[in-house]
């Protein structure tokens, strides 16, 4: 079985990272380790989370779409890597994801998603990274998680400045109404996690990639199937106790299920394969309930 861009052979489950991606002048590459993980602006402003009614795929607790405002954030361009889970398990001895006992978290296997980690130990990497550059680090809510995904009103927050956004209601992060196996890892194609950056294809407004497969990716919330009624319409957060929302599909996830607005959630001490997660910077860190 080959991926869909032709690179390599399937073995074991993995892709053979040797050549980057066949068709290209160049190979695609995943971006170096830095620290801390790159972050996009996400400017103030409001965008429209959920689903249409007359959306087909969507599911109940999408709806209704309604209208939101988020105050600035900044989020991780992608998802936290091996890498990055390295140096935060090196410098505080947490206990390692179960899956690095058969796939270390080095060369080909290193920038990809990190896995197998719970909302919890999610969280306390947070608190690390928080403590260790001395700025507020949270996993995302749902709605800042959405935004990036989606993208606002108008992409730079300011209406006067006139960069509006074309599809801001849009069904995938790239703008078009279905995915294609060329443009992320979804479907079971690729057979497990690939490296992050390079399915440049289904970037979002923000320029945020693998927030459609890959890994579906925690977020703060805890689940509420009538959160659109019952969660207010400005910067919106759920902290009550209960399962968390998961955002994003991951790579055996269907397209609808990789949807910017597809809405679903796991006990917070569940790890997967397909469960990794990204981070924000914001003024000042949640207060767990």
């Amino acid at each position: 079985m080959k991926c869909p861009q032709g690179c390599g052979e399937m073995l074991a489950g993995e892709l053979l990272w040797v050549c980057g991606w066949c068709g290209a002048s160049e190979p695609r590459q995943s971006p170096p380790l830095l620290f801390p993980p790159p972050l996009v602006h996400i400017p103030a402003g409001f965008f429209w989370q959920g689903s249409r009614d007359d959306d087909p795929r969507a599911q109940p607790h999408e709806r209704p779409l309604r209208r939101v405002w988020l105050d600035e954030y900044a989020i991780s361009i992608y998802p936290i890597t091996n890498d990055d889970y390295r140096v935060y398990v090196e410098q505080t001895q947490a206990a390692e994801p179960d899956h690095w006992a058969t796939r270390p978290p080095t060369g080909i296997h290193a920038r990809h998603p990190v896995c197998f980690v719970t909302w919890n130990e999610a969280m306390n990497y947070c608190r690390w990274i928080s403590e260790v550059t001395g700025t507020p680090f949270s996993l995302p809510t749902e709605a800042q998680w959405e935004k990036a995904a989606r993208g606002g009103e108008w992409l730079d927050g300011d209406a006067a400045a006139q960069v509006p956004n074309p599809h801001p209601q849009r069904t995938f992060p790239h703008g078009r109404p279905d995915l294609l196996s060329t443009e992320a890892n979804f479907a079971g194609v690729c057979g497990g996690t690939t490296p992050i950056g390079v399915f440049s294809e289904s970037i979002s407004p923000y320029q945020c990639f693998d927030m459609v497969g890959n890994v579906s990716e925690w977020c703060w919330d805890t689940y509420d199937a009538k959160g659109y009624h019952n969660l207010p319409e400005t910067n919106p957060r759920n902290e009550s106790r209960g399962d968390r929302v998961v955002r994003g599909g991951s790579w055996r996830s269907e397209a609808d299920h990789a949807r910017c607005s597809n809405r679903y959630f796991y006990n917070p001490d569940r790890k997967s394969y397909g469960i990794g997660f990204r981070i924000v910077q914001i003024e000042s860190a949640p207060t767990e309930s």
